[in-house]
């Protein structure tokens, strides 16, 4: 998770960790579509945009990286998600908006899955449904269209989720 200090300006996701297992790569949405950027090459596209960045890795109750069945299930969001176009159009807006509206979902309430829609997708979406798939974040109680990038900053509604899944991941 990328973030500029002290506000998140974007919820990209770290993939994979450096010096293990090769180059960071982030998984991102944005108005070319969305991808796998290598690190370096997104930040630089973000220019006079980001100034500093806070990169909030996911680790395990005994603070190791993700293992191979995450990774895996993160890998098959990664390939079916590739070049899905970012959120666009009225539809899009509402789509965007829904978070706002939705400021600070509740933690074991069930959402309403209907109004999840995956055809166009907006950074933290992203994020939140590649969680999902691998079984980090909650499905039926968090709707990933229903998060800002700022739910992942320390102690917001993202590490609530976390905490609340007693699986031990935690950003």
């Amino acid at each position: 998770l990328i973030a500029k200090a002290p506000q998140p300006i974007s919820s990209t996701m770290p993939w994979p960790k450096p010096g293990e297992e090769g180059p960071v790569e982030v998984l991102e949405a944005m108005g070319g579509g969305t991808f796998a950027y290598p690190f370096t090459a997104h930040a630089i596209c973000r220019g006079r945009f980001i100034k500093y960045a806070a990169v909030r890795r996911l680790r395990n109750a005994q603070g190791q990286p993700l293992g191979k069945e995450e990774k895996a299930k993160i890998e098959a969001i990664v390939r079916e998600f590739w070049g899905r176009p970012y959120e666009q159009g009225k539809a899009g807006m509402f789509e965007i908006a829904r978070p706002i509206f939705h400021r600070n979902p509740k933690v074991g309430k069930k959402r309403d899955k209907s109004k999840e829609m995956l055809d166009n997708l907006f950074c933290s979406e992203t994020v939140v449904e590649a969680y999902q798939a691998a079984g980090i974040l909650p499905e039926e109680t968090l709707n990933s269209n229903e998060v800002l990038p700022s739910m992942f900053a320390p102690s917001k509604a993202i590490d609530k989720y976390l905490k609340h899944e007693k699986h031990g991941f935690k950003l």
